[in-house]
């Protein structure tokens, strides 16, 4: 089942390239399309893509579940040759970013304070303080610097 997933999602992903290549958003029917084929798959992975620069880049994430890491390997080997497209397996490291932009809210990264937490089992987590920020901007915030740790320390 999971083999004909696989080849069932880069027939799709084939299919659908250059439409996918023009999208500004993935609040678009190619999007969900493509994600479908994905969730056939495994309903847990998900796909970044980026259509700036030379080669446009397709990133298949696990989103940091450990037990998917080699089912995501196995979907990247098996991406076919696609003219102007690179297929990367997980979220590479690319460093933190000056600033995020996150439905509005502009965080300068440099200001934000990070504070390293640990429990007694060892445990770790990481508080943040964005000084100045609005009430009914946390949750876009938490979201927004969830997705700047994304890429500083990648997958």
């Amino acid at each position: 089942m999971t083999n004909a997933a696989i080849q069932d999602f880069w027939t799709t992903f084939n299919q659908r390239a250059d439409a996918l290549a023009k999208l500004e958003s993935a609040e678009d029917p190619v999007y969900d399309e493509i994600l479908a084929k994905l969730h056939a798959i495994n309903d847990a992975l998900f796909f970044e893509f980026s259509t700036q620069g030379r080669k446009a880049e397709f990133i298949i994430t696990a989103e940091g579940d450990k037990s998917l890491f080699g089912l995501v390997d196995d979907i990247v080997a098996a991406a076919p040759k696609a003219k102007g497209w690179s297929f990367i397996a997980l979220k590479p490291k690319v460093g933190f970013a000056r600033s995020i932009t996150w439905e509005g809210h502009v965080i300068d990264c440099a200001s934000v304070l990070f504070e390293p937490l640990e429990d007694e089992s060892g445990g770790f987590g990481i508080r943040m303080l964005i000084p100045d920020l609005p009430d009914d901007k946390q949750d876009s915030a938490h979201n927004g610097m969830l997705r700047v740790l994304d890429h500083a320390l990648g997958e």
